[in-house]
């Protein structure tokens, strides 16, 4: 247990120590001050949070596959490829929405669909087809698509002009940490 603690605690007071630093230094990395705009802040919490249901869904799946169905690594990268081929074409086509008709759609019915998607994974077990499994990740991956990238321009988009440098980067190097977090 203390083996697994330790460096939990060390990142921990490493990441004190960074915010600490950016807050009061003149130039810095993150400004980290753009939390202070609630929106900006909500946005990345659900940016995060999403960020996580994203990543944890990308690696258990293919556990899944593999070691529940027993199938190969590659049946379970293929169970996974329309998904991300999926995420990729619908970006740009809820980005086209999101300039039309604004956040607040995508976001409820991308979290309706990300939320049943993971749901229907629970009566799964070792003697279901590989493609209902493809099929469901896929359905994740329509939430998902139509929750991340909204939130993240919705988020940015609340801060000032001179802020929005800043905003991105501390949108896309929490994403990588919280991504990192999820697949640990």
């Amino acid at each position: 247990c203390v083996g697994s603690v330790a460096p939990v605690a060390a990142g921990a007071v490493v990441l004190a120590l960074f915010v600490r630093r950016q807050l009061g230094s003149d130039e810095p990395l993150l400004k980290l001050s753009c939390f202070k705009n609630r929106t900006f802040a909500v946005s990345t919490v659900l940016v995060l949070a999403t960020q996580v249901a994203f990543m944890a869904g990308s690696n258990m799946v293919p556990l899944f596959v593999q070691d529940v169905q027993m199938e190969s690594a590659t049946v379970s990268g293929l169970a996974i490829l329309p998904g991300a081929v999926l995420l990729g074409f619908l970006n740009p086509v809820t980005g086209r929405y999101l300039d039309r008709h604004g956040p607040m759609r995508l976001i409820v019915v991308g979290g309706i669909v990300m939320v049943a998607g993971t749901l229907a994974f629970i009566p799964l077990g070792p003697d279901s087809s590989v493609w209902a499994v493809t099929l469901l990740y896929g359905v994740r991956t329509v939430g998902i698509s139509c929750i991340m990238m909204t939130l993240n321009a919705y988020g940015c988009a609340a801060l000032p002009a001179e802020d929005l440098a800043q905003g991105t980067a501390i949108m896309n190097s929490f994403r990588q940490i919280f991504g990192s977090i999820s697949t640990s």
